[in-house]
C-alpha cells in the first residue's frame, strides 16, 4: 500500500507550540504481514517540517513526556500470566528522505537557557532493517545557528547498533564555558 498525509501536527494538550509539524509525508510500496511479523516500507519522503526538542528544567525531554511509561509488570498483571518472549518484528525501510526540516533544541536546565537552531536539515537513509547484521547507508546534513555546516555520512546498522561515519564540520561557533 501507499499513503500520503498532509498537515500533520503534534503538540501537547496544554501547550501552544507544536512539537512536530509535517506539511506532507508520503509512504510508498509498503507491505505488512502480521503473521510473519514483518513491515516493509519501500520509501518514506517528507519535506519542510519542523521539530522542537526541549529539555525542561527538571531534566525531562518534552518529546518523551508524550508517551505513557510502559511497565511489563503492569502488562503481566492485566493478562494474569507472565509475558512470553515473542518473535521480534522485522522492519525494513528501503529509502527514507526528510528534506528542508528545521529543528530547534532548547536546554532549560542551565540558569541561562541554550537554544540551537538547525535549518536545511536533510536526512537520507537507505536499506535500514532490524534484521540482525543488516547494514545500510545514512547521511545527515544541516546548517547550525545560521552559519555553521555539519555533514555526517556512512554505514549504519540497527541490530546490533552500528555506525561507521565520516564527520565534516565547518564554521561552528565554540564558546568557552
Amino acid at each position: 500500500f501507499s499513503a500520503s498525509v498532509n498537515s500533520l501536527k503534534l503538540k501537547k494538550r496544554d501547550e501552544a507550540e507544536d512539537l512536530l509539524t509535517i506539511p506532507i509525508i508520503t509512504i510508498k510500496n509498503t507491505s505488512f504481514d502480521q503473521a510473519k511479523r514483518e513491515l516493509r516500507v519501500g520509501e518514506v519522503v517528507t519535506s519542510r517540517g519542523s521539530i522542537l526538542v526541549r529539555r525542561l528544567g527538571d531534566g525531562a525531554l518534552n518529546v518523551l513526556t508524550l508517551l505513557a511509561p510502559s511497565s511489563s509488570s503492569t502488562t503481566q498483571a492485566v493478562q494474569g500470566k507472565p509475558a512470553q518472549a515473542e518473535q521480534p518484528w522485522l522492519v525494513t525501510v528501503g529509502t527514507l528522505l526528510a528534506d528542508k526540516y528545521v529543528v530547534t533544541a532548547e536546554d532549560r536546565m542551565p540558569a541561562d537557557p541554550v537554544i540551537w537552531r538547525t535549518a536545511d536539515v536533510r536526512l537520507r537513509a537507505e536499506s535500514l532493517s532490524t534484521k540482525e547484521g543488516q547494514r545500510g547507508r545514512a547521511s545527515l546534513s544541516f546548517r547550525l545557528n545560521e552559519k555553521g555546516n555539519v555533514l555526517v555520512e556512512g554505514s549504519v546498522g540497527i541490530n546490533p547498533v552500528f555506525a561507521r561515519l565520516a564527520l565534516n564540520v565547518k564554521d561552528i561557533d565554540i564558546r568557552p564555558a
